[in-house]
């Protein structure tokens, strides 16, 4: 959770920075009637560059991420001074480019802004994600696992499941007897050993058509097959099969539909986890993409709207 109490510093920080630049913008924006304020004028340059600075604060923790070992600072904290100083900047940035008829000018201005819209509410679509969705995990994962390693860890489940299969289709039913038998009115002659033809456990087959069907692709990556769906009844699938084999091969039936559901407890684990850090392929390309065009955006301005030329 990103928000939390140890956030109380930063809430207090950035609200008390947006009550001040509203409050000198209030006069700044009268005494620019009836042209209005612009990035060209003093106030106006100087809210962009600060602005420009809050939103640069909030490009830092890329690096930050990027060198977990160095010793500059908590994690937490550099993901603090993203999130408020990004969310700042934004009102900073509509100070510094005035709100008047036409808003914000040519069209590179308005490239910024609309960008700039799209990476905030990305933004805060992140960060609502972030405050809701590791509870969500710790309440719907019983069993939980590294993302990267999950395909690993499906392939032993399904080399397990293999091997609970195989343990009563390979397996045969000995005979319980084996005794020399000696024909009758034979005195010492010769002996034949008689045992029980060997046979398959009961329900073997039931269970190993099951297994191919259903469960080999409830275990596959990515998932599929009749078992893969939230709503598909694979608990009433098992219960059937209960019902069609004798009680000598539940216990194997039982130690499937645990690993099935294992399987299905990873699939839901990584549907949040991209459902989590989808927002990322929005709002991290948009981001950069921004920053190329505060370069380009910087440059044509001091060129020809500098308020000292």
């Amino acid at each position: 959770m990103l928000i939390n109490r140890d956030s109380k510093f930063w809430v207090l920080l950035a609200g008390f920075l947006l009550v001040l630049a509203t409050a000198l913008y209030i006069p700044y924006h009268r005494a620019s009637q009836p042209v209005g304020p612009s990035g060209g004028t003093w106030p106006g340059f100087l809210y962009g560059v600060v602005g420009t600075l809050m939103m640069l604060a909030a490009y830092t923790l890329t690096p930050r991420k990027k060198f977990r070992t160095m010793r500059v600072g908590r994690v937490y904290w550099w993901m603090q001074a993203h999130i408020w100083f990004g969310l700042l900047s934004f009102p900073v940035i509509c100070f510094h480019a005035g709100f008047r008829p036409g808003l914000w000018g040519g069209t590179m201005t308005w490239a910024l802004m609309v960008l700039f819209i799209l990476i905030e509410l990305s933004g805060i679509l992140g960060l609502w994600l972030q405050q809701v969705m590791p509870s969500r995990i710790l309440r719907d994962v019983s069993v939980e696992t590294i993302y990267e390693q999950m395909p690993q860890v499906v392939g032993k489940l399904r080399e397990e499941a293999t091997a609970r299969v195989a343990m009563i289709t390979e397996r045969k039913v000995e005979g319980e007897f084996e005794y020399e038998a000696i024909a009758m009115g034979s005195m010492g002659g010769g002996t034949a050993t008689v045992t029980t033809t060997p046979s398959a456990t009961p329900g073997a087959d039931a269970i190993k058509a099951f297994f191919q069907s259903a469960v080999l692709p409830a275990l596959a990556v990515p998932m599929a097959g009749p078992l893969a769906g939230e709503a598909m009844g694979f608990a009433g699938a098992f219960a059937k099969l209960r019902r069609e084999t004798p009680l000598v091969v539940h216990e194997v039936i039982a130690d499937l539909q645990s690993i099935v559901d294992e399987r299905r407890t990873l699939e839901r684990q990584k549907r949040l986890h991209v459902l989590l850090h989808a927002w990322l392929w929005v709002h991290v390309p948009l981001s950069f993409a921004l920053l190329v065009l505060i370069v380009v955006h910087v440059v044509k301005a001091l060129q020809y709207a500098a308020p000292w030329s």
